[in-house]
């Protein structure tokens, strides 16, 4: 498990590279608002509506 993990935390840190550290802080916090939003759409709810 400590390899996958490993394989996507440095698939995050490539994905977010282009971004300043600021950016990085507000697109969190927008694809955070995203998926709060559509969790009711989802197969599995992330949280009890």
């Amino acid at each position: 498990m400590g390899l996958l993990q490993g394989g996507m935390a440095r698939a995050q840190q490539r994905l977010l590279e282009p971004l300043s550290p600021c950016n990085r802080e507000i697109f969190k916090k927008l694809l955070s608002t995203l998926v709060d939003a559509n969790n009711q759409y989802s197969r599995t709810a992330l949280k009890a509506m």
